[in-house]
Order: structure tokens, then sequence, then C-alpha cells
């Protein structure tokens, strides 16, 4: 894992800037709001991620996605520094799962489009559904079915930036030898 890790320490960056690229062109779905309402609140970084999990195994991807995740929105929010370890921990079992279901998958595209569109479900289970009960009391039923539409807003809108962004990404970044650590600094001497 350590070496996988000294291999792509770039191409993580590499990610990592993307997903932040992408967070900030004006008019995502997550900034559209309809009533009053966000249309999406989706990041794409279950899409981004996913073709990083599935080359780091299952504890690098939860690593990497936990370190991700908290840098990120760190950044991005840091005016709520209380449930960004959480949300953290949620993206980084998410990820993790998927290192384990995408490492089989020969359809990488479809792979990839299913996950996301599986992995936000299981996203809100974990991190979203507990908030209403574990913050305000509210009943867990409530909340489960409170927060449906917008899983599936957002369930919808991760698998079109699946369909858009991880197998580019993993063609392009995570299997492209040239920006491996080693290639680069071995570029830099010569």
């Amino acid at each position: 894992m350590l070496s996988t890790f000294r291999q792509m320490w770039i191409k993580c960056i590499l990610g990592w800037l993307i997903c932040f690229a992408i967070i900030l062109v004006p008019l995502q779905p997550y900034s559209i709001f309809i009533g009053g309402f966000p249309l999406g609140d989706a990041h794409p970084m279950i899409a981004i991620l996913m073709p990083f999990a599935e080359k780091l195994g299952v504890l690098g991807s939860a690593i990497y996605t936990l370190i991700y995740s908290i840098s990120f929105f760190a950044i991005w929010r840091p005016d709520l520094p209380n449930w960004i370890f959480v949300q953290g921990f949620a993206y980084a079992v998410v990820l993790a799962l998927a290192a384990l279901l995408l490492k089989k998958n020969k359809v990488k595209i479809l792979g990839y489009v299913l996950y996301a569109f599986i992995g936000s479900i299981l996203f809100d289970i974990i991190y979203r559904v507990p908030v209403g009960p574990l913050q305000y009391g509210q009943p867990i039923l409530s909340a489960l079915k409170e927060q449906m539409p917008y899983t599936f807003m957002r369930a919808i809108i991760n698998t079109i930036y699946a369909l858009i962004l991880s197998f580019p990404i993993y063609r392009w970044i995570v299997m492209n030898p040239r920006l491996e650590s080693d290639a680069i600094f071995r570029r830099k001497k010569k």
C-alpha cells in the first residue's frame, strides 16, 4: 500500500485539484435552487475517487478518501468543522467498498456508473439519514422519508458525474505511467 501511495501521490493531488476545480464552476447541480431548496447538493467526489479506490485497494482508498475529504471540506467550507470528520468517514466507507467491488470489474464505465448510484445512496444512509435523529431527535423513519427525494437527486447527479469523469480519470490519470512519481522525477534528473 505504501509503495502504491509513493507512486501515485502526484496523481492523487491531481484528482483533488480536479474535484476542487469542478466545485468552483458556477451553476453546478448543488448551486441550483428550485423553490428555495437545492437541486442536488452533490459533489463529484465519488465519481473522481472511484478510479483511485480501484488502484489503491480497500485500506489505501479509505485512508486517501478520509484525508481527501477532510482537507477538501476544510478548505471549501471551513465554517463547519464538526461534520467534516463524519462526512470524511462516510466517504471513506463508500470508497473502500468501491475498491472491493470495482477491482474485478471488466466493463469500467458501466461499473463506475452503477456504483456512483449505489454509492450515493449508501453515503446518504451512512451520513445524511442519521443527522436528523442524532442532532434534532427526529424519528429515523421520518428522516429516511424526508431524505429520499434528495438522495435520489444526488444519486442521479453522481451517476452523470461518473459517466463523464470516472473513466477518463482512470485512463488518463490513474493508469498513466508518465504521471507516476518515479517517472516524473526521473525526467527532471535528465
